[in-house]
């Protein structure tokens, strides 16, 4: 008897880490002028397109957006950015950001601006059951869930300086609460749409 596993339908995340560590341009976003956030755990930037700020860290970065866009979503169009924003959490603030995606965008990611070991993670959760479909619970063995990655709800990723972390813009990610005395946690975030017209007018689906 064979016996074989099909993994469907993934949601690719691309993880960079840089080769060239942007020092110049990282502390030109650490020391940007933020604003308290409206949820009151971090600081956002004043600017929503500070990428244009750091134009040696945009270009790498959007290098890197053209290949994960290409190889992993099948875009043949160029993507450019739309907004792009830093979130900061102080020494001695909680880090945590709650769940959310990125509507009106293609691909979303992370760029850690600086960040350690000591970090919160970035967690990305699997998409949930719905329309007219019930979402139905049983009780699962942990011991197989916990080696079974198809089985999994969620993913942690760690973060640090110089990660760059990719994801399709409609991917519920978060990150946990966690304490940090003594330490910054600073992401450059940004969404993404294409340039030119997509679709086709022979298939009605032009934009």
């Amino acid at each position: 008897m064979q016996r074989s596993i099909h993994f469907l339908f993934p949601k690719p995340v691309y993880i960079i880490d840089s080769e060239k560590t942007f020092h110049s341009e990282n502390e030109v976003l650490l020391n940007s002028e933020y604003k308290k956030s409206n949820h009151g755990y971090f600081n956002s930037s004043v600017s929503s397109n500070i990428i244009e700020e750091v134009p040696v860290l945009a270009a790498w970065i959007h290098g890197q957006i053209s290949s994960y866009a290409r190889e992993m979503l099948g875009i043949s169009q160029k993507l450019q950015f739309t907004q792009s924003w830093c979130l900061k959490h102080d020494a001695g603030q909680i880090q945590t950001v709650h769940p959310h995606r990125h509507p009106n965008s293609i691909v979303s990611g992370a760029y850690y601006v600086y960040a350690t070991e000591n970090s919160a993670q970035l967690k990305i959760t699997k998409d949930s059951a719905s329309g007219n479909y019930p979402y139905i619970e049983w009780d699962k063995d942990e011991q197989i869930v916990a080696n079974s990655p198809w089985m999994h709800d969620w993913t942690y990723f760690d973060v640090k300086t110089g990660r760059l972390i990719l994801f399709p813009s409609n991917t519920e990610h978060t990150v946990v609460d966690k304490m940090v005395d003594n330490e910054v946690r600073c992401v450059l975030s940004f969404n993404t749409w294409f340039e030119e017209q997509i679709g086709t007018e022979s298939r009605y689906t032009l934009l």
